[in-house]
């Protein structure tokens, strides 16, 4: 938050105000801004992450575990590199989707709808798919890396032998703190709307209350997600993965 108040900050101060020309310039300023941020969130993010799951997974693997940082960071910089692909793929199926299923031939044309989404659908789906099995194995990569002291890629390659081995009982652990993870947003967005709509609060009242549900769901998300990992790190545990010659 402080990187984007900063970085909104100097892209004001570069706005010229002044002359017919107003904003001159001011794209390629952003274009800037967001590449800078962007490079530095996830710079941050990588290094956090990587601190924190080495701290959590370490208890949780065991009192031989050794940790390494090095492998979690390089997993966290590829999850965050997936995220940022899923943008332009289902931007680029969209596009797809459109100029396929055209009327008349330009460069952005009003697709025709249903075959926009005869043809927009499967490829979401496809690409959807293929994200979320990537991010499984980011997901379960950082246990061998910090419970063995695996590299990088050696826990992604663990992490795909372990989904071979046992597909039903990972999945079956994904799925449960799905549905609770869900669930928990939904009662979250619920008390929350029950705050704002009653209307009985003053509005400091209402955004103190706001604030109390929004920790209460981050707190609870925390556990679940140590919970989870604390169920992959058994499975993990009683797999057959070792680490590759």
């Amino acid at each position: 938050m402080v990187l984007a108040l900063t970085g909104v900050a100097e892209f004001l101060n570069s706005v010229e105000v002044t002359g017919p020309y107003a904003f001159a310039g001011a794209g390629t300023h952003f274009l800037q801004l967001i590449a800078i941020l962007l490079g530095g969130a996830i710079l941050l993010w990588c290094t956090a992450a990587a601190a924190g799951r080495n701290a959590v997974l370490l208890p949780l693997c065991g009192d031989q575990a050794p940790g390494n940082y090095r492998a979690l960071f390089w997993l966290n910089f590829l999850r965050a590199v997936l995220l940022l692909a899923a943008v332009p793929a289902f931007g680029g199926a969209w596009l797809a989707a459109t100029i396929v299923s055209a009327k008349h031939l330009h460069p952005l044309p009003w697709p025709d709808a249903a075959g926009f989404w005869l043809i927009f659908c499967p490829l979401a789906l496809l690409i959807a798919g293929a994200w979320a099995l990537l991010y499984w194995l980011l997901t379960l990569a950082p246990i061998p890396a910090a419970g063995s002291g695996m590299r990088a890629p050696d826990a992604l390659a663990c992490a795909l032998a372990m989904i071979h081995e046992r597909p039903l009982q990972l999945a079956a652990v994904g799925l449960v703190f799905g549905v609770l993870r869900l669930v928990s947003l939904w009662i979250t967005v619920q008390v929350a709307w029950v705050v704002f709509s009653v209307g009985a609060f003053s509005r400091p009242a209402e955004a103190g209350l706001f604030a109390v549900v929004v920790a209460m769901y981050c707190v609870f998300s925390e556990y679940l997600y140590v919970a989870r990992l604390g169920a992959y790190a058994a499975v993990v545990q009683a797999s057959r993965c070792e680490v590759p010659a």
